[in-house]
């Protein structure tokens, strides 16, 4: 703006140079005689009357204009009828120059200026007089002649004056302004031209009948007053409608700030014009719109104000050249103006920074509710498209980024990540252990992000990445990926080691869309988790083996959901003697569209897919209801389940298992739970409990698969185990293989001094038969004893075995087969059984 107000100036001295040239050439043909006392006189009171009707005068600012009511027409037509055409240039420029320069202390360019313009005017009004020639006032047709054209001339010369300002302001011809500008002014000349010729008149008849040319004027004055008031109101009305739509928008507070200060200060016509808030978060009062040093005068006129309080009450308050108003409902909010030292502060200015305030308040108040509105948008977008916890972007995220990178037609990869063992850390430590290490790999991931390459949490422990680029690029990311994510993670006091799987699909290669993508690098990824971990690409082969892993896993859920999973019983007998003791109950499962799935499959597939605590329900409460069946009938047997180890830790296992033994009336101790010693001793600080719990209720315990895991004897020695079952890894060698029967013979004799029962596994000759007879092996199980069967045919395949024993008969008939105590104090009378307690 200061650059603009100087180039202004320069186009306005320009004029003043031009025109003040014609002017001079002008004045210095006129005649100027020597002057007497008289002309002098009349000279010193035209002047003076110049002077009065420039100084005070009537103005009304219509935006960055002004327009006047100066009565300039009284002096110049008395001047022209009383004084020489040389003298009256004198006293208009002696008397122009005394009100502009000295009184009302216009800025040299500014006074210039007018003094140009009652210069060119007073010698065109010369040149009209001398063209009619009146030889008085009173000579008729042609002192009327020189009134109308004074007063033509008059509005015909401030209109090119005004021209000539607006135009040097806008740096081009402007002249849109000079018709309704004219109609304005002729008027007012008219009649002041008129009342002046009529004065004249008077005076040369009586002086005291010049009250009613007075009278005339001071009511046409007073009338024009009005006029040019009520003008400055519409104007004001016009500038506010203006200044609302330029302050009304999608803007911060500051920007608003920004605005009502640019807005007020076009509005006001003022050099300086700020508001006044607290902004930012130091929450210190600010000025907009002004520099530091230019905020001096606004703040120093705040302080004042707020002491005498007078703004409050009237809503602005002027003090010296600065005008202020409040703005309600901001914290030290103020719009203030500044004016210069020559510029009179009217009531309008007033009234136009009380109207401001007003509408300050409003804006700002919306420009308030917009930023938190914009806030609440921005939290709302980001929490639909980011993961709370790591605050990585989402699945939605992810998928819309896939989409637009499918809409640019760039080839890119999309990796899947699924951490390995987290279930252990969060069933170990806690889900909170769990949420630390989420956000840790979210902390490692964050530096991997650039233009090419974003990360998003799917949920739970997994995460996708997408990479711009092709193979090599994708390749080069997952190996980065995985690195990082096997670093150690500090949790507490734990250092914690995580793997990861991690599977690719390429676009376009193995998908056109965000779906088939995602799809086909799960696939990927479980290929590379049964791979033991590490990153694969999409092969044909992990396709095949993947969507059969969903094809059983769904199907699983399906069978469980409708019955669909059947039980198969395989016998247990004891060797001394050959009578069934016990069964242990087996899934199984034949699928219309899969066919017969084997168990070590969907077993495997239920554990991964979280559907393994239901079907170690589901075998549960089959084989206690086959087993009440059974006792109801008369065939008593004990029952084996193979408990999972993620129902060992489920919370509660021991209260279910004895609701599933209440609901079918089975006592605790015709129930065997069957777990693996791997299973028992990989977490024992959790399984332990647990088994206690077991026991407690009376439920017997069996390590199963004994020697293919830890084999932790100490651990053993403290748990509440009944019977360890031999793997028949043991077992198949020993018909040929003497080294295999000492090792199974070393096993029992170390269980039975630990003061378990031995089940061997996988018997299927008579041979092995008779040398686990021989090394002391309690009972056996496998095909060469009998094969898995359905419920229905128990009884009757137990019915067929030998159901007399060798051994020593007591006075009750019945037989005692090695009953011993055993370390934990407890006497084990395996397998006494005659016919009388079978039927009970």
């Amino acid at each position: 703006m200061p650059e603009e107000g100087s180039r202004t100036t320069r186009r306005i001295w320009l004029i003043v140079g031009v025109v003040g040239v014609l002017a001079a050439a002008a004045t210095a043909a006129l005649p100027l005689p020597a002057p007497g006392p008289a002309a002098i006189l009349a000279t010193i009171g035209v002047g003076a009357g110049v002077a009065a009707t420039e100084r005070w005068s009537l103005t009304a600012r219509i935006g960055r204009y002004s327009q006047r009511l100066t009565l300039s027409e009284v002096p110049l037509l008395v001047g022209l009828f009383i004084l020489d055409p040389g003298l009256l240039v004198v006293a208009r420029l002696v008397g122009g120059f005394v009100a502009l320069r000295l009184l009302r202390r216009q800025e040299a360019h500014k006074a210039a200026y007018n003094l140009t313009y009652l210069w060119t005017e007073t010698l065109l009004a010369v040149a009209l007089f001398g063209g009619l020639e009146p030889s008085s006032a009173g000579d008729g047709i042609r002192s009327v002649g020189v009134a109308i054209g004074l007063a033509a001339l008059m509005s015909v010369t401030g209109a090119v004056a005004m021209t000539g300002v607006v135009s040097a302001m806008h740096g081009r011809l402007v002249v849109g302004h000079v018709p309704s500008f004219l109609s304005e002014s002729i008027g007012p000349s008219l009649a002041t031209t008129a009342a002046t010729l009529i004065g004249l008149v008077l005076v040369a008849t009586d002086p005291l009948l010049l009250w009613a040319p007075g009278v005339i004027i001071g009511v046409l004055a007073l009338a024009y007053r009005s006029h040019l008031r009520l003008l400055e109101a519409r104007n004001l009305q016009s500038e506010l409608t203006r200044f609302t739509t330029a302050v009304t928008g999608d803007s911060s507070v500051e920007e608003t700030a920004a605005q009502l200060a640019e807005a007020t200060r076009q509005l006001t016509n003022a050099p300086l014009a700020a508001v006044r808030l607290r902004l930012g978060r130091s929450r210190t009062a600010t000025w907009v719109g002004v520099t530091p040093a230019e905020s001096g005068a606004l703040e120093a006129a705040v302080q004042q104000a707020r002491l005498d309080g007078t703004a409050a009450q009237r809503g602005a308050q002027r003090l010296g050249r600065v005008v202020v108003a409040p703005i309600s409902g901001v914290e030290e909010g103020w719009v203030a103006v500044g004016y210069n030292e020559r510029h009179q502060v009217a009531a309008s200015d007033t009234q136009a920074l009380r109207m401001v305030a007003n509408h300050a308040t409003v804006a700002l108040a919306n420009a308030a509710r917009r930023t938190e509105l914009h806030v609440q948008a921005a939290d709302a977008h980001h929490r639909a498209t980011h993961d709370p916890l790591t605050g990585l972007p989402n699945r939605d995220a992810l998928l819309a980024g896939v989409d637009e990178a499918i809409e640019r037609q760039e080839p890119f990869g999309m990796l899947l990540v699924d951490l390995d063992n987290f279930k252990e850390i969060n069933d170990a430590l806690g889900h909170a252990a769990g949420d630390a290490v989420l956000m840790s790999l979210a902390t490692r991931l964050g530096p991997m992000a650039s233009d090419g390459v974003s990360f998003a949490r799917l949920g739970g422990d997994e995460f996708a990445a997408l990479v711009m680029g092709g193979e090599a690029l994708a390749r080069e990311l997952a190996a980065r990926l995985h690195a990082a994510i096997r670093r150690p993670i500090q949790v507490g006091p734990y250092t914690l080691e995580v793997g990861a799987s991690i599977g690719i699909a390429l676009h376009p290669t193995h998908g056109g869309n965000a779906g088939e993508l995602l799809k086909n690098a799960d696939l990927a990824m479980y290929d590379a988790k049964a791979r033991g971990g590490g990153v694969q690409v999409l092969g044909s082969a992990a396709s095949d083996r993947a969507l059969r892993q969903l094809a059983v896993s769904t199907g699983l859920r399906r069978a469980l959901a409708e019955g669909d999973v059947s039980v198969v019983y395989q016998p247990i007998i004891d060797l001394p003697s050959g009578r069934p003791v016990s069964v242990e109950a087996l899934a199984r499962w034949d699928d219309p569209a899969l066919g017969v799935v084997s168990p070590a499959e969907f077993v495997a597939v239920a554990e991964q897919s979280g559907l393994i605590t239901d079907l170690t329900n589901h075998v549960l409460h089959t084989a206690l209801a086959d087993q009440r069946r059974w006792a109801d009938a008369g065939t008593d047997l004990r029952v084996s389940v193979n408990f999972s180890a993620r129902a060992l830790t489920q919370s509660g296992i021991a209260r279910l298992v004895a609701s599933a033994l209440d609901t079918h009336g089975v006592p605790g101790d015709r129930l065997t739970v069957e777990l693996t010693e791997s299973m028992v001793l990989s977490d024992p600080t959790r399984t332990l409990p647990t088994i206690d719990r077991l026991a407690e209720i009376g439920i017997r315990l069996a390590i199963d698969d004994f020697g293919t895991g830890y084999s932790s004897l100490a651990y053993l020695r403290e748990m509440p185990v009944h019977e360890v079952k031999i793997d028949k890894s043991f077992v198949l060698p020993m018909d040929g293989d003497p080294t295999a029967g000492a090792l199974v013979s070393g096993i029992v004799r170390l269980c039975h001094e630990m003061g378990f029962t031995v089940v061997a596994e996988g018997v299927e000759t008579s041979t092995t038969r008779t040398s686990l007879r021989a090394y002391g092996c309690d009972s056996a199980q496998g095909y060469g004893i009998a094969r898995p069967m359905a419920a229905d045919a128990v009884p009757g395949w137990v019915a067929g075995q030998p159901t007399e024993v060798p051994g020593r008969t007591d006075l009750h008939g019945r037989t005692d087969l090695h009953g011993r105590t055993d370390l934990h104090g407890r006497t084990d009378l395996h397998l006494v059984r005659d016919a009388d307690d079978q039927a009970s």
